[in-house]
């Protein structure tokens, strides 16, 4: 049942159209390009002042439909370099998002210089001031096209595919420049100079050096070498003989029915991806492989850093038995940490982590907080939590990519901001009644002059979380210090305790504060326990109001008093001090992290076992300062990770 979902899934298609390697019939006499994507960093692409899209093409089938090069698929921001005709025009294209809108340009080229069964080199260029086309180190033509280029799209650059639009022939040398090259850059390219513009590459894609499949061969026999290629990949590790048997016989039974390679390959793939091996982490036995073991850690490593598959390297220093070899292992662990996968690892921990997932469902009472949401009355289109997230997020990956201190993650000298945050905090935030394109909203790293700012615990994005629709909760924020960032989540209250999540009006009332009411509720011998530990973490918090901005009073006048005492020892009056108490226990603060780290890494809750690992760890990253990539390198080499691996 679940083969058949994959196999019927709205995008399974197109999701396979970058497996160049895998689906296209060798038969086929008009066989599509081998299809591939390039991953492009945002971070990398926001320092863009324009773009260069360089390529190598050898067209076997030309026609008036237009036929995709590379192309990013992103409403107006789309990206694209591609041939075919439009109107009167038959020739090169570029397109690309600029000034808040999608701007194209095509300069014509003679098709039968494309169809001679040579290669030939094109190139799109964008530079802020003109769209530029060449082919073969000449320039065939421009067009101004002034404004700044949309670097906001996130998604991959496909190579040689696009829906109905496939490019058929041969592609190989594509490249993706962050600035618009100029002619004698592109010239150079074209006659074959390597190293041009280095530092302005954003991401490359190559056809791979191993000999296309020869047509005389059985197409059987060229499938199930793909299929074992492709199993390598998907079970991380090489399929012992009765399992690869068991795909093959399935690929020859579907061909011999529909005659259809490609669909009969996505039958296979659709089976694998069904498959328990595919979609649980395990350890396989050492029967299936006498390196197993290194294909184990191979699959560990990569879904701890990246949150997906080994990739080729990985794979094959499993496969001689080298990647258990402790500087082999050092080395690839650096290399895997500054990947562009790694990015992966910050999307995936840190939301975790923060419990971020908490905010999507956060909603302060809409009436008395309006400006919280963006659409019309009869239509919330919007909440700015969405928004308030990625300060957060991008504290944590700033303190990973720099590898700063983890400490910086309870109080930085920086943060981020946009405007629309600035505004929000300020209290001039504006309500929006129309959709805002979000998308085109940069955020800015901004210096922290006041340390009631800073670091990932004061930001409005757990406040908000962390508060009722009508006032802030002093509980639910000291359950969120407790467990997230000391690691030590208090035990669930008792089913029958009183509803203490009454506004502030119903407060005023009785003529307390949050404080007293608490304090009233904790003097009960059953409570007592849990609120002594989580209720000085929470009233140190309570100078921010549910929305994420600082207040020195309650709606009613009185004054919010943040005092309290961490641990019974260190005493404090407000949020700076709360992180300076903080920052006094480090090492307690560095063992919960690692203990958040290594439970992400293991994929399970740490046992009282790993308590040791955890303390060794911490030992380990110490004399550097604790420092992000440093604790994670750790964890990464320590034997919990490396000896867990082994069958």
């Amino acid at each position: 049942e679940l083969s058949r979902s994959i196999v019927h899934a709205e995008n399974f298609d197109e999701n396979c159209g970058v497996w160049h390697d895998l689906f296209d019939d060798p038969l086929s006499p008009k066989a599509k390009a081998r299809r591939a994507s390039i991953s492009v960093d945002r971070s990398v692409a926001a320092g863009s002042t324009g773009l260069t899209v360089s390529a190598w093409i050898r067209p076997t089938n030309l026609s008036d439909q237009w036929q995709t090069i590379v192309r990013r698929e992103d409403s107006w921001r789309r990206q694209l370099l591609a041939i075919g005709r439009t109107g009167k025009t038959w020739g090169l294209w570029m397109g690309a998002g600029i000034a808040g809108k999608y701007e194209e340009f095509g300069a014509a080229v003679d098709p039968k210089i494309l169809s001679d069964g040579e290669w030939h080199h094109v190139a799109g260029t964008i530079d802020g001031k003109k769209i530029r086309l060449y082919l073969d180190g000449k320039e065939v033509g421009s067009k101004p096209m002034a404004g700044k280029l949309s670097t906001q799209s996130a998604g991959p650059m496909l190579v040689g595919a696009h829906g109905n639009e496939p490019f058929y022939g041969d592609l190989n040398d594509v490249r993706l420049y962050r600035s618009g090259l100029n002619g004698l850059q592109i010239q150079s390219i074209a006659s074959g100079e390597k190293g041009i513009a280095g530092d302005e590459l954003m991401g490359s894609w190559s056809l791979p050096d191993e000999a296309k499949p020869k047509v005389e061969q059985p197409v059987e026999k060229i499938a199930h070498e793909r299929i074992e290629k492709f199993l390598l990949k998907a079970f991380h590790s090489p399929a012992d003989e009765k399992t690869g048997k068991l795909y093959a016989r399935y690929f020859d039974k579907q061909y011999q029915k529909s005659g259809d390679f490609t669909r009969s390959m996505k039958d296979v793939v659709s089976a694998a991806l069904a498959s328990p091996r595919f979609i649980f982490v395990h350890n396989e036995r050492d029967e299936v492989s006498p390196n197993q073991a290194s294909f184990n850690l191979a699959t560990r490593l990569s879904m701890f850093l990246w949150s997906s598959i080994p990739d080729e390297e990985l794979l094959e220093l499993a496969a001689n038995g080298e990647l258990q070899n402790v500087d082999v292992l050092g080395k690839q662990v650096d290399r895997m940490l500054n990947h562009h996968r790694v990015k992966n690892f910050c999307d995936s921990f840190a939301p975790q982590w923060l419990k971020l997932n908490n905010l999507v469902s956060a909603s302060p009472d809409f009436k008395s907080h309006r400006d919280y949401y963006f659409g019309g009355d009869d239509k919330i289109s919007y909440k700015r939590g969405m928004h308030m997230m990625l300060e957060p997020l991008l504290n944590f990956e700033t303190v990973f990519i720099e590898n700063r201190p983890i400490s910086e993650l309870v109080d930085s000298d920086f943060t981020y901001r946009s405007h629309l945050l600035s505004e929000w905090y300020e209290g001039r935030a504006a309500t929006y009644s129309i959709n805002v394109n979000l998308r085109d909203i940069e955020y800015t790293r901004t210096p922290v002059t006041d340390r009631r700012d800073g670091g990932v615990m004061t930001t409005g994005a757990v406040m908000v979380m962390t508060s009722s629709p009508f006032r802030s909760l002093p509980i639910t924020r000291g359950s969120w210090v407790s467990s997230v960032i000391f690691n030590d989540p208090p035990e669930p209250p008792p089913d029958d305790i009183p509803d203490l999540r009454a506004d502030d009006k119903t407060l005023q009332k009785e003529g307390l504060t949050v404080r007293q009411k608490l304090n009233q509720h904790s003097s009960d011998a059953q409570c007592a326990s849990c609120h002594v530990k989580i209720d000085p973490f929470g009233f140190a918090l309570e100078n921010y109001d549910l929305l994420g901005r600082w207040r020195d009073h309650y709606r009613t006048g009185l004054k919010v008093d943040a005092s309290g005492k961490l641990f019974g020892k260190h005493e404090f009056t407000d949020i700076v001090g709360f992180k300076d108490a903080i920052l006094a226990e480090e090492d307690l603060f560095a063992k919960a992290f690692i203990g958040h780290l290594l439970s992400y890494a293991l994929g399970r809750e740490l046992t009282l076992a790993d308590r040791i690992a955890t303390g060794e760890i911490a030992q380990a990253s110490r004399a550097g300062g604790y420092r992000m990539r440093d604790v994670i390198k750790n964890i990464a080499v320590h034997p919990i990770i490396t000896q867990i691996a082994k069958p």
